[in-house]
C-alpha cells in the first residue's frame, strides 16, 4: 500500500510538529517545512510524489497563496489546504471544484484530517471519472 504525501508548511514550530505526528499517526507521509523555500524545494524535488499540501497563509518568507499557486503552476491537479487565522478567498487560486480548501485557524487536527479526507476523495472521483 502507497501511502499518500502531504507537504506541509508552516511557520509555527509547535503546530507544524502537531499536525506532522498526527497525520503520520492517520498513515499519511508527511514533509514538514517552515518556510515557503524549503517547502518549495522539497516539492520540486519530487512533485508527482504529493497528493496534498498544507500551507498557512501568512510566512516570513512568502504568503502561502503564492507558494500555493506555484506548486498548482507544475501539478496543476494538486490538491490544497490553506490555513489562516483570518478568512481567506481562494476563488483566484483554486483552477478546480474541490481542489482547494480553506481552514481558519485555530483547527483541531481532526478538523484538518476531515479536509484532508474530502481533498483526497474528490480527486479519487475525478480520476474515475477520467
Amino acid at each position: 500500500m502507497t501511502l499518500d504525501r502531504i507537504l506541509i508548511v508552516d511557520d509555527e514550530s509547535s503546530l507544524l510538529f502537531l499536525l506532522e505526528k498526527y497525520l503520520q499517526r492517520v498513515g499519511y507521509s508527511v514533509v514538514a517545512c517552515s518556510t515557503a523555500a524549503d517547502g518549495w524545494r522539497h516539492f520540486q524535488s519530487a512533485p508527482a510524489d504529493f497528493a496534498l499540501a498544507v500551507i498557512d497563509y501568512s510566512l516570513p518568507d512568502r504568503n502561502g497563496d503564492t507558494l500555493l499557486k506555484e506548486l498548482l503552476g507544475v501539478r496543476p491537479e494538486l490538491r490544497a489546504v490553506l490555513c489562516s487565522g483570518y478568512p481567506v478567498d481562494i476563488s483566484g487560486i483554486s483552477p478546480g471544484s474541490g481542489q482547494v480548501e480553506a481552514l481558519q485557524k485555530p483547527f483541531t487536527p481532526r478538523m484538518l484530517g476531515d479536509a484532508i479526507q474530502r481533498l483526497l476523495s474528490a480527486r479519487a472521483v475525478a480520476a474515475a471519472a477520467i
